[in-house]
């Protein structure tokens, strides 16, 4: 038996931080209300606990899970590493459901794919009594994981620091870091117990944790109005949203690179590696450019190779028949052609062909102080 489960999660208020979670399961719905505060990973989690238990005791075996939580599906796929403690109480809990299903898949899809689950987020918003009739009401009082989590200390991240300075002025034991820390702590602003960053263009930005800020990116680059845009684009819109964490412009990087259809439909960039320059020449047969044509149908001799011989300034030919394409045959040409006839040539231009680049050729060319470039490969 296979089941398919999707879950999505929606706030009702920031200020409460009351969420809810809607699972979905063939024609039937249910919806679970928040009575306690959570974070939108913890409301992550909790639906993500809510449905391995309905399908557990549905009698599933077989579980395919489907999530628009890139850190969730991270976290239990071991994809990313898990540094929160209310968040590794949670995965130690999901992981111990898993292993009550002999075949457990969880697979990341962007919000837009998720658009059937996301209508019945909505619901959850709603009155109890606008709800429909096929979706079954719950409310849960308490969280998941151990009610000791509500003691943790949530602040344990890069704006501890600032947050203990502005406080009660209380500096790291390092005096290298705490004359840092002072230098920086102008730069934010703590008001009614939540840090804010100070900007010249922006106003106040609220700090974030790395997490809550990669489920930003997320949200603006690939959620419901996401338009897969450039990582410049995307900073652009976390600052102009009053969003701010130190690692901002490399979890954008690092969240492009690893989108599949950003990938897929990105632009091919054909500007060259190196800015491209005019080849002048001065003199007459000054400066040559020199290559091999070939293989054609045997002339006489089976002669089936040519080496061409231009000169840049008058346009001037020099051909030559080979039967074979050597190192010898190259600077035999330059003798005869060349140097014998108009005199020895300050540069000569070629391709990356291994009769030029030998050992022999260059040598060869240093007896006369000729200059041999290569140009690029077409």
């Amino acid at each position: 038996m296979e089941v398919v489960c999707r879950w999505v999660l929606h706030a009702i208020s920031k200020q409460s931080r009351t969420s809810n979670c809607i699972l979905r399961r063939s024609s039937y719905g249910r919806a679970v209300r928040f009575e306690f505060a959570a974070s939108n990973n913890e409301a992550e989690y909790e639906a993500l606990l809510l449905g391995l238990k309905i399908c557990h005791e549905a009698g599933a075996k077989s579980l395919s899970t489907f999530s628009d939580s890139q850190l969730v599906v991270g976290h239990v796929n071991r994809e990313f590493e898990t540094k929160d403690e209310s968040m590794k109480m949670y995965l130690q809990q999901v992981r111990e459901f898993i292993k009550r299903f002999n075949k457990f898949t969880l697979v990341h899809i962007p919000r837009s794919q998720n658009a059937q689950a996301d209508s019945l987020a909505k619901l959850a918003s709603s009155a109890e009594t606008s709800v429909a009739r096929d979706i079954i009401w719950e409310v849960l009082p308490n969280p998941s994981i151990n009610f000791m989590v509500d003691t943790i200390d949530r602040l344990e991240t890069w704006m501890e620091p600032y947050i203990k300075y502005l406080q009660n002025q209380m500096l790291p034991q390092d005096e290298g870091q705490a004359k840092i820390l002072q230098k920086r702590a102008g730069w934010f602003e703590l008001h009614e117990g939540t840090l804010y960053k100070k900007s010249y263009t922006h106003p106040l930005l609220r700090c974030v944790s790395p997490e809550e800020g990669n489920y930003i990116l997320q949200e603006i680059h690939e959620g419901g109005c996401g338009i897969h845009q450039g990582v410049q684009t995307v900073i652009g819109k976390v600052l102009r949203n009053g969003y701010y964490w130190p690692s901002l412009k490399s979890d954008a990087e690092a969240l492009i690179k690893r989108c599949p259809q950003c990938h897929y439909h990105s632009k091919i960039g054909r500007k060259p590696s190196n800015y491209l320059s005019a080849i002048q020449a001065v003199l007459p047969f000054d400066k040559l450019g020199i290559d091999l044509l070939g293989p054609f149908p045997p002339a006489k001799g089976q002669r089936k190779f040519i080496i061409v011989a231009i000169d840049y300034f008058t346009k001037y030919v020099e051909v030559e028949a080979l039967s074979s394409i050597t190192y010898k045959q190259v600077y035999q040409f330059v003798w005869r052609n060349i140097i014998t006839r108009y005199g020895i040539p300050r540069v000569i231009i070629t391709d990356n062909g291994r009769q030029f680049i030998a050992k022999n050729t260059i040598e060869y060319c240093d007896r006369f102080n000729i200059q041999i470039r290569f140009s690029s490969v077409s």
